[in-house]
């Protein structure tokens, strides 16, 4: 049975919760001196989001300091490089006679 894309989308949101939690909890990654490569292999987990890679699974690999090796999905590392700039950038205040829609 394959998943539905409803169920992939939640599957990538949850992902990207327990990153975001993770690294708020976490010094800020160093960016310096570091290089990525995509790579698929088997028995690891993700850094970021403590899921399992699927056999086969292509993700991203980031080498630091030339000996640590740290493995995320691409989302995880999406939220992995924002946390390692200071974090998104905090959205535009809204104008005073405007309210957010939920």
């Amino acid at each position: 049975m394959t998943a539905s894309p409803s169920e992939g989308w939640a599957r990538r949101a949850a992902r990207v919760g327990r990153c975001v939690a993770k690294f708020r909890l976490t010094n800020k990654p160093q960016v310096q001196g570091w290089r990525t490569s995509r790579v698929s292999t088997g028995g690891a987990r993700c850094i970021g989001c403590d899921d399992p890679f699927q056999p086969g699974e292509l993700h991203v690999e980031v080498i630091a300091a030339q000996t640590l090796v740290l493995e995320l999905h691409d989302e995880c590392f999406e939220v992995w490089t924002r946390f390692a700039q200071g974090g998104a950038p905090a959205p535009p205040p809204l104008p005073e006679d405007e309210e957010p829609e939920f």
